[in-house]
């Protein structure tokens, strides 16, 4: 389902002319630099073609002849590739004040001169004899002394990694960009393809009779933490996956043709901003609309964007201003929040495109040549809005001044490691933060784990941040509504529930008075170096019995003192009223029920009253 998908998004943008995809027998790489030669083949110079990006300079993007996975053999990539094949000598780095070694590598220059040589041995087009006349002449040996390479610095910083691409002088383009020469690269490709291929039915298309992939030679790019020069999705490589006698991707028949779609889609919406997520985890999640017949593509564009509105923006107020043609999407987003904050109803109606086909796909990459997928949803983009909005709604709380919409994912989780983590990625459990994230997708349970680190970090640091209570405050109620927790439901409000009297919740309350109460006889919170939250909170919220008597007696005299202490004497009683007794223990759910109680009450505490 997921190939079939991803083939059908490639089969949608190749049919338009501007949507940058690679055509077939094609792909994307980054090109640092272009070998420009004579039409004698002699290299003139080497022709710097990075873009500047801030103070730096990027490789460019270019759609090249198609290039496929590359492990520890040797393979030549034709017309764009590395100094190995196309110079015949690599370049080593070595420490910021050693010289950059150069190792020669005629193997590797052996086989990119076969590849050109039988793919561009009969074309008769003058750039393609130029290079091939480069690689009669050119000699291995002398390379890394060859004048037009060391005028070059940056040559040799950018290492081994860095792609060159030819350009004959006095003629338009780059050489890989000639129709003559691409014409012959396509006849090279079809036939090697069709030679000892095996043909059957191709699981993605359904069409019969197709020569099916050995292996799915074009890598995925962009993933995090997998390597840089791209992993696979689809990959068989053991004995224990051979069924059938069919070894490899055999024994999942997928034709050249549909391997090269979905991997050409995938790694074309890996490299785009508006259509990928990172921060969830170890997670990199792509997303993309299906076009309905006969829609315009920019409604397709227009659901895309909205999806990452929520998760960019996420009901905050950012400090840059969105991309102009994000603009107005944002602005949509931002009042669906204000009406929730507002109390007022919402529904994916607002948003419009409801029945527009949607896909979002989570990636890993446990070990970096195979990748994983840790998230899969489709269906239609209002079910998706649906739960969205639920989601908005489970985390809206109180914040002493107004309803906050909900954080951003990221900042969701790095709430539930240490502050002073120095890299915070590297702590965030991986396996919560895909569940948390497909839990909102589909409008289930949010993980047990996410409550427990929230509640955790409040006990370890003390912090009972708004992010932190809303996180535990739409952990309850989506438990209370999906497990139709009637009286747990009652207690859970976006604010102070005076009525309610749930012992967990009421001590939450109870703790926050005897902290005012604290801070009244020190002359304000800012004067005393340490409240009795950093003394007792994570015991008080855990075993009550055994410190709200001790809380209690301290509080008497913090209210002899205090000239507010008749005040808390009453809201104390209050309180009181709904407990017959302390509570031996609380267990998780009631630990969070704790968490907001106090929360309520203290904001409530410096809540403006009309």
């Amino acid at each position: 389902m997921i190939l079939q998908a991803l083939y059908e998004r490639y089969v949608q943008l190749s049919s338009r002319p501007d949507s940058g995809i690679a055509p077939p027998y094609s792909s994307s790489a980054k090109v640092s630099f272009a070998l420009e030669i004579s039409p004698d083949g002699e290299l003139l110079r080497v022709v710097d073609v990075r873009a500047q990006q801030g103070k730096k300079l990027v490789p460019v993007e270019m759609i090249v002849p198609e290039q496929g996975g590359r492990s520890s053999n040797i393979k030549a990539h034709f017309l764009c590739d590395k100094s190995d094949y196309l110079l015949g000598f690599a370049v080593k780095k070595t420490s910021s004040a050693g010289q950059p070694q150069k190792i020669a590598t005629s193997e590797h220059f052996d086989a990119s001169m076969e590849l050109h040589f039988n793919v561009l041995g009969d074309c008769s087009d003058p750039e393609a004899q130029a290079v091939v006349r480069f690689f009669e002449r050119w000699d291995p040996d002398a390379a890394a002394d060859h004048p037009a390479l060391a005028a070059i610095p940056d040559l040799w910083k950018e290492g081994a990694n860095a792609l060159f691409v030819f350009r004959v002088r006095g003629q338009p383009g780059f050489v890989h960009q000639n129709p003559a020469i691409l014409q012959a690269w396509s006849r090279y490709k079809s036939s090697s393809n069709l030679e000892g291929a095996r043909f059957g039915q191709c699981l993605i298309t359904g069409l019969p009779d197709q020569p099916i992939a050995r292996t799915h030679e074009i890598k995925i790019k962009g993933v995090r933490n997998a390597q840089a020069a791209g992993a696979s999705l689809v990959s068989f490589n053991k004995d224990a996956f051979v069924s059938f006698g069919k070894e490899q991707s055999y024994n999942a028949p997928v034709s050249i043709d549909a391997a090269f779609g979905y991997a050409t889609a995938l790694n074309a919406l890996l490299a785009s901003d508006r259509h990928r997520m990172t921060g969830i985890g170890d997670m990199t999640v792509v997303f993309w609309a299906g076009q309905r017949q006969g829609a315009p593509t920019a409604e397709a564009e227009a659901v895309e964007a909205l999806f990452l509105a929520f998760f960019r923006d996420a009901g905050t107020d950012r400090e840059n201003e969105p991309e102009p043609e994000h603009a107005a999407t944002t602005a949509l987003v931002r009042d669906l929040f204000a009406r929730i904050r507002s109390g007022q109803a919402v529904s994916p109606d607002m948003l419009g495109n409801v029945d527009a086909p949607f896909y979002v796909l989570g990636l890993a990459a446990p070990s970096q040549a195979r990748l994983t997928v840790r998230l899969w949803w489709q269906g239609e983009f209002g079910s998706l809005v649906a739960r969205l909005i639920q989601h908005a709604e489970d985390m809206a709380i109180h914040d002493g001044k107004e309803v906050s919409g909900p954080p951003p994912l990221s900042r969701l989780l790095r709430e539930t490691i240490p502050r002073s983590a120095r890299e915070p990625d590297k702590h965030l459990s991986p396996v919560m933060a895909g569940e948390l994230f497909r839990s909102i997708l589909t409008g289930g349970l949010y993980p047990q784990s996410f409550l427990n680190a929230m509640i955790n970090r409040i006990r370890a640091d003390g912090d009972v941040n708004t992010i932190r209570v809303a996180a535990i405050k739409a952990w309850l109620s989506r438990y209370a509504r999906i497990h139709r927790a009637d009286t747990l439901k009652e207690v859970i409000t976006v604010a102070l529930n005076k009525e309610t009297t749930h012992p967990a919740y009421r001590l939450g309350r109870l703790f926050a008075v005897l902290e005012k109460a604290q801070a009244d006889a020190a002359g304000g919170y800012d004067k005393l170096n340490a409240t009795i939250k950093d003394r007792y909170f994570g015991a008080a919220s855990a075993t009550p019995a055994a410190v709200f008597p001790l809380l209690i007696r301290l509080a008497q005299h913090h209210m002899a003192k205090s000239e507010y202490g008749r005040l808390r004497d009453m809201e104390i009683q209050e309180i009181l009223d709904g407990i017959e007794t302390f509570p031996a223990y609380l267990d998780l759910i009631q630990q969070g029920l704790f968490v907001l109680g106090y929360y309520h009450q203290k904001n409530e505490f410096f809540t403006k009253k009309s």
